[in-house]
């Protein structure tokens, strides 16, 4: 519950997820016991009425599912005595939602990115047993009237519609706020789950706290920024204690906005450049407590300009030094949000760690992650790039998806701010170069300039506006950028993935890698990668008997890449151009996992020699660092954490002193690179 703890009276709260709920379909012809935090893919699962959703085929053969509407029914115990009023809390529903009591609605949800309460049931509840209900409305038939209920004038759609038919997908996933690649991605399955996936409980006789903190100031002169909901005359005890026990700062009375002076502190610092030192914040209200650990650093994003003049660069300084941003691209782990745990994490941060890696970019059609990734994230000193969860699509801009847009943001920023880790926050992925490159046949700003001026309206006036008013942190609209060339005024352009300014996203499925004219040379690659398939193992647990070879009718449809840009006929390709093809599948599993781990070796070593030299380089994250389920894709990491031959590389060329050796215009040359 966002680090909230009750200290004493349980009575307090009422909590509804440890309760024997049941869970039914819209026409009662399925019932099973149910889950509050689950998914309904996971209790059908457990009670055996379906079987694994990532065997075989049934990422399509249970399609069903996500057709259907359904119900999560429980009772619960409410003593009224002595009690005035009683809140709902539900800090996070995928994704529409009805929730009743005793048959009365007391809140509908339709962002799985938002918490939310109600106001006061107390006259909807009863002394004594009571029902709860939650109505989730199937995601497949609830997007698909979205778009077609959505106004076609001024704009004829809103793309793209489906995605490409490679990743046998759901349509219309960004009139949802909800996961976007649970609709399908090049490397994911299309479920589109719903659920209950975060905690849902009830409060009593008081106002749920909340605590949005941020950092400001600059060594030796900090300020810790709190704002906080509660009771307006409840009396508010704040401390700031250090790792040895010290106090740096306290607070005891009745403000809800508080600025606390924080003196003699130590500095965060990305792995690597010195020490993770991070502070405990307890904040007590009655008999909430709430914690949260902040750390002291400063970050600011450079652009300015370059050693060969032909552009500006693009890096971030954390306390006043330049930090090479080294390490990958975050997809979600899972389909099912509520199967991550603390002790998954836990174990993909010890494989990053021993990669060397100091970022992640955590990628915009995922979900904002749990506490537990950000907690991990600053006590190992890896900077977070955070995105908004949009990605690879057009979206709404009428008021009433506006106005959710800023709920969640709002929200996630709240709840984010405190962590060192996040050094930049960026609003989309890949949409502002999927508008001006008409990605989908009607965008074309020139032609139909209404698409730039609904991304204006989402992602400068909604978005980034909220963020800037709420964290100092900088901010990015989109990734690739052109980076200090876009404005409110000119929020898309034609430059948006170009070497001289910005971040690139740089693709190349069929020069050969190895080939160093052939690469490109940016600020910063926050995108470039080649694909692999995971390990015969791996593979095994989920493959239907007798079709683990190459080329299968299984392999096939686990290959979501579109076969006229990439997919397994690309791999054999390029892994033929060095190496000799060979016959049984699970050699031919290990060489595409050599060339992968060469290629993006020869990648990151070009971009690492760049760092001072013209073009600055100062960034590079390879897509992807992990896989949400067993499949073929751009990781370094396996569905079950297992390293791919990439993975094994990342830990030698992003080692914080690296020598390079390579061939230039037939020239063998050496550079040594000390970060």
């Amino acid at each position: 519950m966002q680090g909230l703890i009750l200290a004493a009276a349980l009575s307090a709260i009422i909590r509804l997820d440890g309760l024997q709920w049941t869970l039914t379909n819209g026409n009662n012809s399925i019932s099973v016991k149910g889950n509050v935090p689950s998914y309904v893919h996971l209790d059908l699962l457990a009670a055996g009425a379906i079987a694994d959703p990532y065997a075989g085929y049934n990422d399509v053969e249970q399609r069903w599912i996500t057709k259907e509407n359904w119900t999560y029914t429980a009772q619960f115990e409410v003593k009224k005595a002595n009690r005035h009023n009683f809140i709902l809390v539900a800090e996070g529903i995928d994704t529409r939602a009805d929730v009743r009591i005793n048959g009365d609605l007391v809140l509908s949800t339709d962002n799985m990115f938002v918490r939310y309460q109600t106001t006061d049931i107390h006259s909807k509840l009863k002394d004594g047993t009571n029902t709860i209900s939650v109505m989730l409305l199937s995601p497949f038939w609830y997007a698909t009237e979205q778009a077609d209920t959505y106004p076609d004038p001024p704009v004829d759609g809103v793309p793209p519609g489906c995605p490409p038919a490679s990743y046998n997908g759901i349509c219309h996933g960004n009139f949802m706020r909800k996961e976007p690649s649970s609709f399908g991605w090049d490397w994911g399955p299309a479920f589109a789950p719903s659920g209950v996936h975060k905690a849902l409980y009830i409060v009593e006789d008081t106002t749920p706290l909340e605590a949005m903190m941020k950092v400001s100031g600059s060594d030796p002169a900090w300020k810790l920024h709190i704002n906080l909901k509660k009771d307006p005359q409840a009396i508010a005890t704040v401390t700031v204690i250090g790792n040895d026990g010290s106090t740096k700062a306290a607070y005891t009375g009745t403000d809800s906005e508080l600025v606390l002076d924080c003196k003699n502190v130590s500095l965060w610092w990305p792995r690597g450049y010195g020490d993770q030192e991070l502070y405990k914040v307890t904040v007590v209200v009655g008999e909430q407590v709430l914690t949260k650990n902040i750390g002291f650093r400063t970050v600011e994003l450079v652009q300015s300009e370059t050693l060969d003049m032909t552009g500006k660069t693009f890096y971030f300084k954390v306390n006043g030094v330049g930090v090479f941003m080294k390490g990958a691209n975050w997809v979600p782990p899972d389909a099912f949000e509520t199967r991550v745990t603390k002790q998954w994490l836990e174990g993909l941060f010890d494989s990053f760690h021993k990669a060397n890696y100091n970022a992640l970019r955590v990628w915009g059609g995922g979900v904002y992650q749990q506490d537990a990734f950000y907690d991990l994230a600053d006590s190992m000193g890896i900077v977070v790039w955070q995105e908004a969860m949009f990605a690879c699509a057009m979206y709404p801009a009428d008021n009433t998806f506006l106005s959710s847009v800023e709920a969640e943001i709002t929200y996630q920023v709240g709840r984010l701010g405190h962590h060192p880790s996040i050094i930049v926050w960026s609003a989309n992925n890949e949409n502002e170069a999927a508008l001006v490159q008409d990605w989908y046949g009607k965008t074309n700003p020139n032609e139909n300039p209404v698409y730039a001026d609904m991304y204006r309206d989402l992602y400068w006036t909604t978005i980034l506006s909220n963020i800037s008013a709420m964290d100092g942190r900088p901010v990015l609209a989109s990734s690739p950028s052109a980076g200090w060339k876009e404005t409110a005024e000119n929020p898309v352009r034609d430059d948006c993935n170009d070497d001289n300014n910005g971040d690139v996203h740089a693709f190349d499925y069929t020069s050969d890698c190895w080939d160093l004219s052939k690469l490109r040379s940016p600020r910063f690659a926050s995108e470039f990668g080649l694909q692999s398939w995971s390990s015969y193992e791996t593979l095994l647990a989920v493959a239907p008997q007798g079709e683990l070879y190459w080329g299968s009718k299984w392999t096939e449809q686990r290959q979501h890449c579109d076969p006229n840009n990439c997919g397994n006929d690309v791999m054999k390709t390029q892994a033929s151009l060095h190496y000799k093809w060979p016959s049984n599948f699970t050699d031919q599993i290990y060489m595409t996992q050599v060339q992968q781990a060469y290629c993006i070796r020869v990648q990151v070593e070009h971009h690492r020699r760049n760092r001072d030299n013209a073009p600055n380089t100062m960034g590079a994250l390879y897509w992807q660092a992990n896989d949400i389920w067993q499949t073929v894709s751009w990781s370094s990491l396996e569905y079950n954490n297992q390293w791919k031959m990439l993975h094994y590389y990342a830990s030698l060329f992003y080692a914080d002193l690296m020598l390079s050796a390579f061939i230039d215009s037939g020239e063998y040359q050496v550079t040594a690179v000390n970060d």
